[in-house]
C-alpha cells in the first residue's frame, strides 16, 4: 500500500506548534507558528530552463515513480498486495490529509489525481512486519498533484495512518535513516539513466529550519544537475507527524522567478495549514 502506516491513539489535536519547514530548490519554507500555521521565507529558484523532475521509476509506498517529464510527487495507483481494508475512519482521515485542490487558487492547476498508495516491499521506507507493512489499504493515500502555472514546479502529499503514534514513530525512524535517503537517490538516479537524460541526482541536504520540532520530523532534498554541475531541478520532501498522521509534502521545482517562488512557497504553507486543520477536524 503506498506509502502508509498505522498508529493508535489520537491525531494532534491542536497541530504542530513550530514545525512546517520545507527547502524547496532554494524555497525556504521555514518554522511554524505558535497557532500551527506554517510561516515562510524565500530565496532564489534554479538558474537554468531545463528543469528534469528527480524520480523513481516505478510507484510505490516509499518511492514515488512517474513518467517522463512527469514531476516526482505524482505516483500511480497499483498494488501487488492490496491486503485487508482499512477501518473507515481510517480512510477518512487519510484524505483529509493529503492536499487538496481547493487548497490552491491562481495560478495553480490540477495535473494528477490522487489515490490509494499501493504496498511494495521494494520501496525504500519498507520493512517486513513494520510499520509500512502494517498498513491497510485505503490507510495510506495521495492526494491530487497540482502544478504551478506553466512551470515545471508541482506539489502534492502523500499521507499515512498508522495504527498508533509508536508505530508512525518507528516509520519515521525508517525515513530518517541514512540508508533511506541513499536507497531514495538511488532510485531518482534510475530513472533519470533510464530516459538517457544525462543528469545526475544528489541528497543535497536532510536539514531544515525548526526540523524535529512540533511535528516536523524529516527532510529530505534532492538536486538534479547536468553535465556541468549546474542544479536544474530539486526534489523536496518534508514529513510532518500529528499523532499517528503523518503527511509527507513533497514539491518539485524547476526554474521560477523571485516573485513566483515566494508564492509558491506561501501557497504550499497555506495548503498544508489546511490539511492540519482537517485532520484537527476528523480527531475524536
Amino acid at each position: 500500500m503506498g506509502r502508509r502506516g498505522r498508529s493508535t491513539g489520537r491525531v494532534g489535536a491542536r497541530g504542530p506548534r513550530a514545525g512546517a519547514a520545507l527547502l524547496v530548490a532554494g524555497l525556504l519554507l521555514s518554522a511554524c507558528s505558535s497557532t500551527g500555521a506554517p510561516s515562510t521565507s524565500a530565496t532564489s529558484a534554479p538558474s537554468t530552463t531545463s528543469a528534469a523532475p528527480a524520480t523513481s521509476a516505478t510507484t510505490r509506498l516509499g518511492t514515488t515513480s512517474t513518467t517522463t517529464g512527469a514531476p516526482s510527487v505524482t505516483a500511480a495507483t497499483t498494488t501487488t498486495d492490496p491486503g485487508p481494508p482499512a477501518a473507515p475512519g481510517d480512510v477518512a482521515l487519510a484524505e483529509a490529509a493529503t492536499l487538496h485542490e481547493q487548497d490552491f487558487g491562481s495560478p495553480w492547476s490540477r495535473y494528477d489525481g490522487g489515490g490509494v498508495l499501493a504496498r511494495d516491499p521494494a520501496s525504500c521506507s519498507y520493512q517486513p512486519g513494520g510499520p509500512e507493512a502494517a498498513l491497510r489499504t485505503g490507510a495510506a493515500r495521495r492526494g491530487v498533484t497540482m502544478r504551478f502555472g506553466t512551470t515545471s514546479s508541482y506539489a502534492g502529499a502523500f499521507a499515512y495512518v498508522f495504527a498508533d503514534e509508536a508505530a508512525a514513530k518507528a516509520w519515521l525512524t525508517v525515513i530518517a535513516s541514512p540508508a533511506w535517503a541513499a536507497c531514495e537517490a538511488r532510485a531518482y538516479q534510475r530513472f533519470q539513466d533510464s530516459h538517457n537524460r544525462g543528469f545526475v541526482v544528489r541528497l543535497a541536504t536532510r536539514t531544515a529550519p525548526g526540523l524535529g520540532a512540533a511535528g516536523f520530523e524529516s527532510y529530505a532534498s534532492y538536486a538534479v544537475g547536468d553535465a556541468a554541475g549546474h542544479v536544474v531541478a530539486y526534489t523536496n520532501l518534508g514529513y510532518y507527524r500529528l499523532g499517528r498522521v503523518v503527511i509527507r509534502l513533497g514539491i518539485d521545482i524547476g526554474t521560477m522567478s523571485s516573485a513566483q517562488g515566494k508564492q509558491l512557497v506561501q501557497d504550499a504553507t497555506s495548503a498544508l495549514t489546511a490539511a492540519y486543520a482537517r485532520v484537527r477536524a476528523h480527531t475524536p
